[in-house]
């Protein structure tokens, strides 16, 4: 269930949901599922696949995919969402080369799976960077790297001499600096290639991250290697959305204290036997009281409030080509990623990161990053403010070039988006995974949870997202006894680990038909 039979890969605009009509109200739905990112969009692809008819999917906005949102500016995606797929299985030759992916793997990322059967183009990125100061001095990123690989294996090691300590992140890194020969060297750069390396993987400013999540994770199954969609990422949810009942309502509250459930909307109310909300974490923060009837029990409460929503806005800087491919500055753009290497101290997250997607799409096109509490700040900026802010910036990291404003820019507000409140999820120092799990658990086997929160191993990703609707869906199926078999489970992405039950393992992961059997004592 991977291919989509009558999609068409390439550039595209993303599917609308349709009108509601009448008729569309008055039966009883065997599901609705609530939003069309990619976790609801793979909840109701799963239940339809498997055989239930009556599935419908409400969403709010005007396209589907949810965090995933991709636009076209003259004939090139611009991913407002995500760009990534994190965590990418690769094929090698006897020497260790890489030769290509590794289309054999059953246990390969699944967003990867979709766009390998459907003919998807990915491209490979290799995160390559170079840090650029005032001075015109380029220093490539060996050291800078270094210092968060070195940082990572300092924790490791002092956690496992003293596992009770309650370290802060904070308390971490400056044990590490006074400890660490780089970084006694370099403290101000070492704070910031640190500091900045956390903020930008979990969207949240260092005071929210805690110790806890050092050399942790999020990429599928551990793997390094990342590859993006040159046509865009909405045709991973387009691909999903194939054949799917999906219709335009706001919905405004969901009772579930009754059978079927009642889901109001401003389209009138609809009802269901099982509902599975995708509903992201932000907005349940905002809204969980006014949303559900009645209200969430206090565990499932305090599990929403621990956890928190991260930001990571994009600014893509589009340029007249002729102009500016007349520029050295275009010559200089030799890495994927360029560091504004200048004030590390104190530390200041603005426009620092710049990505050259030229290199992806033959286009003069600039990508600039900011995370957390200075991304929220940014929000409130005009256009012409940021757009001076941005060039300021550029050309103190391109000192000796005469950078041309650009034509135009686009830029996201994830934080102030009233259907998001954010980018992504992360555990601040007020959460932990059991917050997740408890986020995730269905209420009287009625209504069932789905959405990149929910994911305990993948939160924050779109392959979390995407196996977390696949696991809503069995759970509703496992109602009715017709839950996947264990090597489909696999090739879906739920991970070997959260198959068996406890004190039980997998023989063989990859082979047609694994088994769980007793972990020998």
């Amino acid at each position: 269930d991977f291919q989509c039979p009558a999609f068409v890969p390439g550039l595209q605009d993303p599917i609308k949901p349709e009108n509601v009509i009448d008729s569309d109200k008055e039966k009883t739905y065997d599901v609705i599922v609530i939003g069309a990112g990619i976790a609801g969009l793979e909840a109701a692809n799963e239940l339809d696949f498997e055989g239930m008819d009556d599935v419908m999917v409400l969403e709010t906005r005007d396209r589907i995919g949810g965090r995933v949102n991709t636009i076209t500016d003259n004939g090139t995606a611009l991913d407002l969402g995500a760009s990534w797929i994190h965590g990418v299985s690769m094929a090698y030759d006897s020497e260790g080369n890489v030769i290509g992916y590794n289309n054999t793997n059953p246990n390969q990322n699944p967003i990867y799976k979709i766009a390998h059967y459907n003919n998807i183009i990915v491209t490979t990125t290799d995160g390559s960077t170079v840090l650029r100061y005032p001075s015109g001095a380029v220093e490539y990123s060996e050291l800078f790297y270094q210092m968060i690989s070195d940082f990572e294996t300092y924790y490791e090691k002092m956690t496992s001499n003293r596992p009770d300590h309650n370290y802060t992140f904070e308390n971490v890194l400056k044990e590490f600096k006074a400890a660490d020969p780089i970084c006694k060297g370099n403290p101000e750069m070492c704070t910031f290639a640190i500091t900045s390396d956390y903020e930008m993987e979990l969207g949240g400013d260092i005071d929210y991250i805690p110790a806890e999540s050092i050399g942790s994770s999020q990429y599928f199954n551990n793997w390094e290697d990342e590859v993006i969609f040159p046509n865009g990422y909405n045709q991973i949810a387009n691909c999903l959305a194939e054949g799917l009942n999906i219709k335009r309502a706001t919905v405004t509250k969901i009772n579930y204290a009754i059978s079927p459930i009642e889901i109001s909307t401003d389209m009138g109310i609809f009802k269901a036997t099982h509902v599975v909300s995708t509903i992201p974490l932000g907005v349940l923060k905002e809204n969980m009281t006014e949303l559900f009837d009645p209200p969430f029990e206090q565990n499932k409460t305090n599990s929403i409030n621990n956890l928190k929503m991260g930001t990571l806005d994009k600014t893509y800087l589009i340029f007249d080509k002729e102009e500016v491919m007349k520029d050295p500055y275009w010559d200089e753009l030799n890495q994927e990623w360029a560091i504004r290497g200048d004030d590390w101290e104190p530390y200041d997250s603005s426009w620092r990161f710049f990505v050259d997607f030229h290199m992806f799409t033959d286009k003069p096109i600039i990508l600039a990053f900011n995370v957390g509490s200075t991304a929220e700040r940014l929000e409130h900026e005009t256009d012409e403010t940021i757009k001076q802010q941005i060039m300021e910036a550029l050309r103190k990291t391109y000192p000796y070039s005469t950078i041309p404003d650009p034509v135009k820019i686009i830029r996201t507000s994830w934080a102030t988006d009233p259907l998001s409140f954010g980018t992504y999820s992360f555990i601040p120092v007020t959460g932990t995974t059991s917050d997740i799990d408890e986020l995730a658990k269905p209420v009287d086997d009625k209504l069932f949870f789905a959405g990149e929160s929910t994911s305990t191993r993948y939160y924050g990703t779109v392959h979390g997202a995407y196996i977390s609707g696949y696991k809503a869906a069995q759970e509703i199926l496992n109602l009715n006894n017709n839950v996947d078999t264990i090597r489909e489970q696999l090739d879906h992405g739920i991970h070997k680990d959260d198959i068996c039950e406890k004190e039980q393992m997998l023989d063989d992961e990859f082979s047609e038909d694994p088994k769980c059997i007793p972990i020998p004592s």
